[in-house]
């Protein structure tokens, strides 16, 4: 009787102090994921691209974001997206999705498609076997291009603060000071928190 309740007093709190370390660690893990952005460009395409299949704007900046129709991550992009185009009625706005081995009818259906064409004045528009991020050299689900009237590109990167989360961010808050003109200064190398896209 003395041994089992010895037992019992020595199992349940292993057993929770076990538990409480396994939490712990998935938690970790978990936030270790959220924090990684995607893979940086070797080179950075600081010029609008000769052969871009989008109409460069000669008025206001023109944003083009590329985004992988089943990264969940994108969600979060897209609501930022949102803000930015809110916050910048007269942006020029390109959401470009990557079709690799997706038909185009399923990407029309999907959730990301309605929350982007939900946008005001955004254009969705799909790219065949990811030519247009090639082009950018866009490596990431929900990798930004802000380039100015000029071609100049102005920002380089993603507009979450992490994966999947949505929120003002200093990312997103220096696209809507470059689109608006209250700053000048380019960020070009700012981390993006998504899928990667496949080639």
């Amino acid at each position: 009787m003395r041994f089992q309740k010895l037992v019992q007093n020595l199992v349940i709190p292993t057993g929770i102090a076990l538990w409480l370390v396994a939490l712990g660690f998935g938690f970790h893990r978990l936030a270790a994921y959220s924090l990684r952005p995607g893979e940086t460009p070797a080179v950075i395409v600081t010029d609008w691209p000769a052969g871009l299949p989008i109409e460069r704007s000669s008025g206001p900046p023109t944003l083009i974001v590329t985004l992988h129709p089943e990264c969940p991550c994108s969600k979060a992009t897209l609501t930022e997206l949102q803000r930015i185009a809110a916050s910048t009625p007269s942006l020029r706005l390109y959401a470009v999705f990557e079709t690799y081995d997706a038909l185009p009818e399923e990407i029309h259906g999907s959730a990301l498609w309605r929350q982007a064409t939900a946008i005001q004045g955004l254009n969705a528009m799909i790219d065949a076997e990811g030519k247009i991020a090639a082009q950018l050299g866009n490596k990431t689900s929900g990798e930004v291009r802000l380039f100015s009237s000029q071609g100049t590109l102005l920002f380089s990167g993603g507009i979450t603060a992490s994966r999947g989360h949505s929120g003002e961010n200093p990312a997103s808050d220096a696209v809507i000071a470059l689109a608006s003109g209250s700053s000048t200064t380019p960020q070009l190398h700012v981390p993006t928190f998504g899928c990667v896209l496949d080639r």
